[in-house]
């Protein structure tokens, strides 16, 4: 075990208690238990009371308060969508303008009933929404089959299209150079190891399968070229390419959809400043990709899968760490010299944990509670970076490098989530190694 100082060691063996949740932390807890409990007790209250001003009719046993599907998505994920009835995937914003996290399927049947499938691309959540004809009935095995066809087709057409996306991905990160400089370094003030590529420039066929979901070799003859959208020979897609005043490449891309055709123009001199990070799934295959600009917007290659996915930055595996970000994974590399599992977002921490079970989770000190509510799901030990609103690398280019290596090396500042747990820990540590020297 490294990172631990013997004396420190025998200090917490000798009458250590393990480490409990943070204040915060079980104050949110209490208080969604209480959220719980009220909700509870208001569905069976028969009759309003003087104090009350939100009662509501009491709904009979076999029966269901409707909520509509907007609604759903409104209270799931705070967005506003008027839902388009077509079967096809859609996309909308979750945290930010034009992350397009979200996604929806939705189904119109003809016996009046409907049906979506929905969910978060960057957590890799998935939910199911139903809506019956009116009638206070079970689902008919006809329903009910009908309903789990649309899911399974649902399915096959996102595990094609994830595997599109891997294709891809793997062809535009073996093509791009390693990164050198890229403001996204300079800005968290982290070195690249070898990790990452930059890209400078996007390809037609990345443009073509960002615009028509279809992964297409080009043809650069100027003739059109059709291709398929919805199904085999709709023919909807096209594109033509043409050489500008510049003799440079450039193309034109028409796509039909029922309502309207779009146009699109790509040029390969658009020029574009990415630094590119390789996702690896659980089997070690590059699967997908993230992309970072120079403000620090990140975004994951369209269709990508990303449940499990991870990055590793090899190190000294006498202890390993796991975090969400790159520039959180860097700067805890840079502490302690150890490896370092990188989930790329809290949503993702649980799966990766099943890659790492000796690890310890080195989680964002968020306002929102995320960091320890995701790492505290992992059932790995973990560590709450101390500051309010900080990540590992917040502390490091705050505190320096060798505060954070000192609060990682300490072990009175990791959280066990069981006895058993803390114990097989420190019967581990006895066996300490000298600590790494980090980064000044």
């Amino acid at each position: 075990m490294k990172n631990i100082h013997s004396k420190e060691v025998r200090r917490i063996l000798n009458g250590f208690s393990f480490h409990k949740p943070s204040e915060k932390f079980k104050s949110f807890e209490k208080e969604q238990k209480e959220i719980l409990k009220n909700k509870t007790t208001s569905k069976s209250s028969p009759t309003p009371t003087k104090a009350s001003t939100s009662y509501k009719p009491q709904v009979k046993k076999n029966e269901k308060e409707y909520v509509s599907f907007e609604e759903t998505i409104l209270k799931k994920y705070g967005a506003y969508i008027i839902p388009i009835v077509d079967g096809k995937i859609h996309r909308f914003d979750i945290n930010k303008k034009g992350d397009n996290a979200g996604w929806y399927q939705f189904y119109d049947n003809t016996d009046g009933t409907q049906v979506a499938v929905y969910g978060n691309w960057k957590t890799q959540e998935r939910n199911s929404w139903f809506k019956g004809n009116g009638e206070s009935r079970e689902i008919s095995p006809e329903e009910r089959r009908a309903i789990e066809r649309r899911k399974r087709e649902a399915e096959e057409l996102r595990r094609a299209r994830a595997e599109d996306a891997k294709k891809l991905s793997r062809k535009i990160f073996s093509s791009l150079p390693v990164a050198q400089n890229h403001e996204y370094l300079d800005k968290k003030k982290i070195q690249n190891y070898g990790v990452a590529r930059l890209q400078e420039s996007i390809t037609l066929e990345e443009f073509l399968y960002y615009k028509s979901n279809r992964l297409i070799s080009p043809i650069a003859d100027g003739n059109t070229h059709y291709f398929d959208i919805d199904k085999a020979g709709d023919n909807k897609g096209c594109y033509k390419t043409f050489k500008t005043k510049f003799g440079t490449n450039g193309a034109s891309i028409t796509i039909k959809d029922e309502n309207e055709e779009k146009q699109f123009t790509w040029y390969e001199n658009n020029k574009v400043n990415f630094l590119v990070l390789p996702v690896y799934n659980k089997k070690d295959e590059l699967c997908s990709i993230q992309k970072i600009d120079g403000e620090g917007n990140k975004r994951f290659f369209k269709n990508g899968e990303m449940s499990g996915g991870h990055l590793v930055i090899k190190g000294n595996d006498e202890q390993k760490y796991l975090v969400e970000g790159f520039a959180t994974g860097i700067s805890v590399y840079e502490a302690t010299g150890a490896t370092v599992y990188i989930a790329f977002n809290a949503g993702n921490l649980k799966e990766v944990a099943h890659l790492c079970k000796d690890a310890i989770v080195i989680a964002d000190n968020d306002e929102s509670l995320t960091g320890e509510i995701k790492a505290k799901a992992t059932e790995l030990p973990y560590m709450l970076v101390p500051e309010t609103g900080m990540d590992a690398n917040d502390y490091a280019n705050k505190n320096g490098y060798l505060e954070l290596s000192k609060f990682i090396s300490n072990p009175d500042n990791i959280q066990f989530q069981s006895e058993n747990q803390r114990q097989a820990f420190f019967d581990e540590a006895k066996k300490s190694s000298p600590i790494f020297k980090p980064r000044s």
